[in-house]
């Protein structure tokens, strides 16, 4: 089945639906890894959907270190919170990280499916809305002061997210790094210091148990 049948804005649609309604109206788009989907400053015209491959939404502060936003994965739309903005230029360089298949639909179209469905309708008002979430929390952990402080609410977010003490980072070191505008050695540093805490423990690999408890008064002090 074709991934764009699981994107969040056609969820609730069966697939005949879904390829009815964008039948003649897409525009399949191919990526290497390195390419730019987009680069900063450039407007966004089209809704945008990953439908192989992995895609990152970055940006450069003013040292010259690399942030990542957002990363996306298929089926989900690719900054999407752009394409309806009064000002369409994309604030960040969406960039391919593998090799990576995007399905595009022009605004104009998806405007007219959003006036003519209101199952896509809010299910594109819901999405938009979790993203613009999504983005102020990102907002929040990149004002924290310390390290400490980042991968603490980092983990604070994953713990109110999931509901429980106890999951997997999917993230790398260098990629959480990346995430917060840090360097890798120093976010190691700052995991030792939560680990020393007793505020998480290292369980395997990648699957961590949290304290509740210290990791909230961490985030106070």
């Amino acid at each position: 089945m074709d991934p764009i049948h699981y994107s969040p804005v056609f969820a609730g649609l069966t697939p005949d639906e879904i390829d009815r309604l964008l039948d003649g109206h897409t525009q399949e788009k191919y990526f290497r890894k390195g390419d730019f989907v987009l680069r900063r400053g450039e407007p966004y015209k089209s809704l945008l959907i990953l439908i192989k491959g992995e895609v990152h939404a970055q940006m450069n502060n003013c040292r010259g270190d690399k942030i990542i936003i957002a990363d996306f994965h298929p089926p989900k739309p690719v900054f999407s919170t752009t394409l309806f903005a009064s000002d369409n230029r994309s604030p960040v360089d969406l960039l391919a990280i593998t090799e990576s298949e995007v399905t595009a639909i022009s605004k104009e179209y998806f405007t007219y499916l959003m006036q003519t469905n209101s199952m896509i309708f809010l299910n594109t008002t819901r999405h938009i809305s979790d993203r613009a979430q999504f983005l102020v929390n990102k907002i929040n952990v990149l004002i924290y002061g310390t390290i400490k402080c980042k991968l603490v609410n980092y983990f604070i977010d994953y713990l109110d997210r999931n509901g429980s003490a106890e999951f997997d980072i999917y993230h790398s070191h260098q990629h959480l790094a990346d995430i917060f505008g840090v360097t890798r050695p120093a976010l190691s540093r700052a995991f030792i210091q939560l680990e020393e805490m007793g505020a998480i423990i290292k369980h395997s690999g990648k699957h961590y148990w949290v304290n509740e408890k210290i990791l909230r008064a961490a985030a106070l002090v």
